[in-house]
């Protein structure tokens, strides 16, 4: 495994809980929006922010199956269409490890 797949595989596991925070943080702002907790003018905040760097941890996994040397094309498509449509992201962690699920 190099270095760019082990931090591709770091961003797996975090594209899809920066989208969740980026989620919890938006559904908790529309709900909580007329109370005075303290911290609650930072959730929109937090919620950018999640979201882009789940934005960018997909990107870099999508960089990583378009600049996969290992799989073919068929399987590249497959696997980038499962990546962008589904998530897809245990997908792509049982493909690195050589284990396609049926």
């Amino acid at each position: 495994m190099t270095s760019f797949d082990r931090f591709a595989w770091l961003c797996s596991r975090w594209a899809p809980f920066g989208f969740g925070l980026a989620v919890a943080a938006v559904v908790a702002s529309l709900v909580l929006r007329g109370g005075s907790l303290p911290g609650l003018q930072a959730l929109p905040l937090v919620a950018i922010g999640a979201g882009m760097s789940g934005l960018v941890a997909h990107g870099v996994l999508a960089y990583h199956v378009a600049s996969a040397t290992f799989l073919t094309s068929d399987e590249r498509r497959t696997l980038m269409r499962a990546l962008h449509a589904s998530g897809g992201y245990a997908r792509w962690r049982a493909t690195l490890q050589g284990e396609i699920p049926s």
